[in-house]
């Protein structure tokens, strides 16, 4: 249906009149009643092995929307019943803002690309708020903030503070756009002293609220490495929360694209296939420099399955293959590492006994097919309830001489329908507390999962 019909339809279009077109079906579906439970049934995959929490926020799946698309908030409910594990809006900007004269984004084909140079577009934050306003009905909501055009570098922490302030209660995180032409003009807006002029008001007004939200920062493949190093370190020495890497690039180089149609195009910021390389490199160096500790949202540029190579370049040592509840998958991504000879990964299940996958599979036929995998150095359960795990694991031990992995919920049950922990029954053993078993049974590497706390995991560390 896509590729026959719609796709053709909207590349007819400019890329802004299929943007506003796409948009605004997408609200008139939301006006419909049942028409964003009909978008999730049609398009919407949801399964705990796709769950994620990052940030202390639990995330559906991690793939979502990032800010550029939805720039007022209009369709984030809609968007989200698309698929997506999380929408950014924005660029929000203090003021309205009509961006720079059209036409300003443009088609790349032949290199599976575009440019853009649309300004920071936006209504202003009076408009997304009273989007943003109406229920979130569990779409995770971030919020990516700007400073207006006409405001001058040193009181672009005074917009800023007046974005983060008034959206405060309306979304589950942030980024801060400092890469943005519109928004900071590169170099000396980046220097350390002018982030953190950005950023401290920003922490201030945090520790004050009962809430908290996650800063994130978002920065240019156009930063040098030492400028990256330094926002990396801002990072390690501040209460940032994470980066977002990437915006698109001003260079043009090895483009499939003729040089006349560039220059026609004229100036802008190229995303899509190009950027991976130089998107990759960020991520490796911030994840380097941070010691793989800190959360790094990937944009731009990751547009395939061969993308998984690229982050073992970028400094990935052991792929955790996690949460897995069906044969398929296991088969599928077994067969998906074959194709990546230096790739080595962890395989840990959920479990609905000791001796089953919560599909039904029996874990000896599982382990079966996994034993001759040269890529696979342990197994493991993780995400089961704390009572399930010595029996999973002494059957596990019986079935493979591969160490094991265990990394279970803290021991408190999920209720789905209210969507809430708590105790099940009498007091909860504690993960220390089933330490000596999970030895005995072979366990090498052990951790916790959902609910677990850091006090856990010193628990666990102090009985080593």
């Amino acid at each position: 249906m896509y590729r026959r019909v719609i796709k053709p339809v909207l590349f007819s279009l400019t890329i802004e009149q299929a943007h506003h077109a796409v948009l605004l079906l997408l609200r008139i579906i939301g006006l419909i009643p049942g028409g964003r439970w009909l978008l999730r049934k049609c398009y919407a995959v949801e399964h705990p092995a796709l769950e994620r929490e990052v940030f202390g926020i639990r995330f559906a799946n991690p793939i979502g929307l990032a800010a550029g698309f939805d720039h007022n908030g209009e369709a984030f409910r809609e968007l989200a019943a698309l698929g997506f594990g999380f929408v950014e809006v924005g660029t929000v900007t203090p003021r309205p803002q009509a961006g720079n004269p059209r036409p300003r984004v443009f088609r790349l084909p032949k290199d599976n690309a575009i440019i853009n140079r649309i300004g920071l577009a936006n209504r202003g934050l009076e408009a997304t708020i009273r989007h943003l306003r109406r229920p979130h009905d569990g779409v995770i909501v971030g919020c990516n903030i700007g400073k207006n055009t006409s405001t001058p570098a040193e009181n672009a922490p005074a917009d800023y503070l007046k974005l983060f302030r008034s959206l405060y209660q309306y979304a589950d995180y942030f980024t801060v756009n400092i890469s943005c032409d519109n928004a900071c003009r590169e170099g000396a807006t980046h220097t350390r002293e002018h982030i953190l002029q950005i950023l401290n008001p920003l922490f201030d007004f945090r520790r004050g609220q009962n809430q908290f939200r996650p800063i994130m920062l978002k920065i240019s493949p156009d930063m040098s490495d030492e400028v990256i190093d330094q926002i990396t370190d801002v990072l390690l020495e501040t209460p940032l929360d994470g980066i977002v890497a990437t915006n698109g690039t001003h260079s043009r180089g090895g483009l499939h694209t003729s040089r006349t149609t560039l220059e026609k195009i004229g100036s802008g910021r190229l995303s899509g296939a190009p950027l991976t390389h130089r998107a990759v490199e960020i991520v490796r160096r911030v994840h380097t420099r941070s010691g793989g500790t800190y959360p790094i949202i990937g944009v731009g540029g990751l547009m395939s399955a061969g993308d998984v190579r690229a982050m073992l370049d970028a400094g990935a040592d052991l792929l955790a293959c996690e949460t897995l509840p069906s044969f398929e998958e296991i088969k599928a991504l077994a067969a998906l590492l074959s194709e990546y000879p230096r790739a080595r990964a962890w395989f840990s299940f959920t479990l609905r006994d000791s001796e089953h996958l919560s599909d039904g599979t029996p874990l000896r036929e599982v382990v079966s097919v996994l034993a001759n995998s040269p890529h696979i150095v342990a197994l493991g359960i993780n995400c089961i309830a704390l009572e399930n795990t010595t029996a999973a694991l002494k059957h596990l031990q019986s079935l493979t001489a591969l160490p094991l992995v265990v990394y279970p919920n803290s021991g408190e049950h999920y209720d789905a329908v209210t969507k809430t922990w708590h105790h099940h029954g009498e007091a909860c053993e504690t993960l220390a507390g089933y330490l000596p078993q999970w030895l005995a049974a072979g366990a090498k590497l052990i951790g916790g999962c959902c609910r677990t706390t850091p006090k856990d995991i010193a628990e666990l560390n102090a009985q080593r």
